[in-house]
C-alpha cells in the first residue's frame, strides 16, 4: 500500500497469515487502522496514524517493523502487541495518544530512537520479561512515560526522561534494567511498588523533585 489515504471506519486494513508493506500512507478515524490477526509481517514506513482509537494491533505471532511514522490523537493506543508478537519500532514520534505502545506478554525487539510526547503512558509493558530493548528515545510531558508492571523488566538504555509527572514506574515485581538514562525535571524519576528492585547504573538524575521512590518491599 503507498501513498494511500484512508478516513472514517472501523478496520481499515486487516490481515490473516498475511506481508503486508505501507508506505507514505495516512489512516485517519478508524477503530483500528490496522489489525493483524495471526501470523502476519508488517513493514511501515513515512506513515501517519492520527485520530483512531488504535492505530496498530499485533496479535498472535505477528511481527511488525515501524519506521520514520507518525502516531497522534489515539484514544485508547498507537501501538498495541499481544500473544507472541515481535517487532521493532525506530525514528518514529508519538504525540497526544492516550497510550503511545502497549506491550501485553514478551515482545523481543528494539523500540529505538524515537521521540514520544504528551502522551498520557509513553511505554506500558505487562509480563514483558526481558524484553524489548528501549534505547535512545526521548520522553516529555507524560503522566507516567514508561510502566513496567508484572515480571517486566526490559533494558533500558541511553533514554531522555524530561518534564514527566513519573518517568518511571516499575510496579509488582517490574525490574528494569535502567543504564545510561538521563532524568531531568520529572515529578518523580523512578518510583518503585510491589516487590520491583530495577538495576539503576550510570545515569543522570538531576532537577527532579523525587529521584527514586522504594515502597516497604522495594529495593
Amino acid at each position: 500500500i503507498d501513498y494511500a489515504r484512508f478516513e472514517g471506519g472501523a478496520v481499515f486494513v486487516s490481515g490473516f497469515a498475511a506481508h503486508l508493506e505501507v508506505r507514505g500512507t495516512q489512516f485517519r478515524g478508524a477503530g483500528t487502522a490496522v489489525n493483524l490477526v495471526r501470523d502476519c509481517v508488517l513493514r511501515v514506513e513515512q506513515s501517519l496514524f492520527s485520530g483512531s482509537e488504535t492505530g496498530i494491533r499485533m496479535q498472535m505471532k505477528s511481527r511488525a517493523e515501524i519506521i520514520d511514522s507518525r502516531f497522534e490523537k489515539h484514544g485508547v493506543s498507537a501501538i498495541v502487541s499481544s500473544h507472541g508478537s515481535r517487532g521493532s519500532v525506530t525514528d518514529s514520534v508519538f504525540s497526544s495518544n492516550e497510550q503511545a505502545i502497549g506491550l501485553q506478554g514478551k515482545f523481543p525487539g528494539q523500540i529505538r530512537n524515537n521521540r514520544f510526547r504528551d502522551n498520557r503512558v509513553g511505554i506500558f509493558c505487562n509480563q514483558s520479561q526481558n524484553t524489548p530493548e528501549i534505547s535512545g528515545n526521548r520522553f516529555e510531558d507524560h503522566e507516567n512515560a514508561l510502566v513496567n508492571l508484572s515480571f517486566s523488566y526490559p533494558m533500558v538504555r541511553g533514554n531522555v526522561f524530561v518534564a514527566n509527572q513519573t518517568a518511571m514506574r516499575n510496579d509488582q515485581f517490574g525490574s528494569a534494567g535502567v543504564f545510561h538514562n538521563l532524568f531531568a525535571g520529572n515529578g518523580t524519576a523512578v518510583h518503585n511498588n510491589r516487590k520491583s528492585n530495577p538495576e539503576l547504573e550510570k545515569n543522570i538524575l538531576r532537577e527532579n523533585e523525587l529521584a527514586v521512590f522504594c515502597d516497604y518491599s522495594s529495593y
